[in-house]
């Protein structure tokens, strides 16, 4: 009965010194063994005291490149071992995902890079459908498609308001002034305000019309009216005063260095027609005006006939194109 008892403890004590473990075979190859000898039902990774491996039915993979998992987490595997120095962003069937020291880390949220370029991670995975603005340590950044966009230079958004972005970053030192995305805008250390309508048409009506007479601004600000109403025009102020070829403020960038300096402050008679125009009415039908000057240096059959205009100040207005 002693003997007995004393072989069953070697057994077992020879059974555990041979579990689990990655072995080489006299082929050449290094094996996952279990107690019973090569475990060809094993998919996963497995270790000795040489590192981590990756084992595809009982046998290392040395060509395995990409993310796989244990029991212990989800790991980058380069030629088939677990890379512990490896910092970045891999990929395997399931997705893209954000490496830390070998280890995919689930709680990573921000931006990452790899070979391909930065990429948006949420929850330690590259997301695809995302498109807007995110953060690491170097700065803010404009995703497109879960892409850091480098080639994007202009204004983007996210829950904290509108920024200024150059070449994909956001620029917190940049102040100024711009347009795009239909609206203008002013830029404060980065962030993005709209400049309401009633500032933009005020300081358009510096620019046409700040050394006419009251008459004249009106009449002006009463075309832009009437084209935001006109089925022949855009239907916001914004797109009115852009429209290619009409305004030439806005084509010679006049309009928004005036917008910057804000000068026309200092004109509250153009902010009080604007309003006037806005909330009371136009003082006339009139869809086009040109300067005075301009109309006389044009020939017969290039300008409107002279019974169509009404000439106010040094301007005239009319309502049809005569073409």
């Amino acid at each position: 009965a002693v003997f007995i008892v004393i072989f069953l403890v070697c057994l077992t004590i020879e059974r555990v010194e041979v579990s689990a473990a990655v072995e080489k075979a006299d082929d050449g190859n290094w094996y996952y063994y279990n107690e019973y000898g090569i475990d060809y039902s094993y998919t996963g990774i497995a270790k000795n005291e040489y590192g981590w491996w990756r084992i595809e039915e009982g046998k290392v993979d040395f060509n395995y490149n990409g993310v796989a998992k244990n029991e212990n987490g989800w790991w980058k595997i380069s030629n088939g071992k677990v890379d512990f120095n490896y910092n970045g962003v891999a990929k395997n069937e399931n997705g893209w995902w954000k490496i830390n020291n070998g280890k995919v880390d689930f709680g990573y949220n921000g931006v990452a890079k790899n070979e391909n370029g930065w990429w948006k991670i949420s929850n330690g995975k590259v997301d695809f459908s995302y498109n807007g603005l995110a953060k690491n340590e170097n700065g803010w950044w404009k995703i497109s498609n879960g892409k850091v966009d480098f080639n994007y230079t202009g204004v983007a958004r996210n829950e904290y308001g509108y920024w200024y972005v150059s070449n994909g970053k956001v620029i917190f030192d940049y102040t100024g002034t711009g347009d795009g995305c239909g609206s203008f805008w002013r830029f404060t250390n980065g962030k993005i305000e709209p400049i309401c309508d009633v500032e933009v048409l005020t300081a358009m009506l510096y620019c046409e019309a700040c050394g006419e007479c009251d008459e004249g601004k009106y009449a002006v600000m009463s075309v832009i009216a009437n084209r935001k109403k006109s089925s022949s025009f855009p239907n916001t102020y914004y797109e009115v005063l852009t429209q290619k070829g009409q305004f030439s403020p806005y084509a010679s960038g006049k309009l928004v260095k005036v917008l910057d300096e804000q000068k026309y402050n200092n004109e509250t008679n153009c902010r009080q027609v604007v309003i006037d125009v806005i909330e009371n009415g136009v003082t006339g039908d009139w869809l086009y005006f040109w300067s005075k000057s301009f109309y006389d240096s044009k020939p017969d059959g290039e300008r409107p006939p002279e019974d169509t205009i009404q000439q106010i100040g040094n301007q005239v207005f009319w309502k049809n194109w005569f073409r």
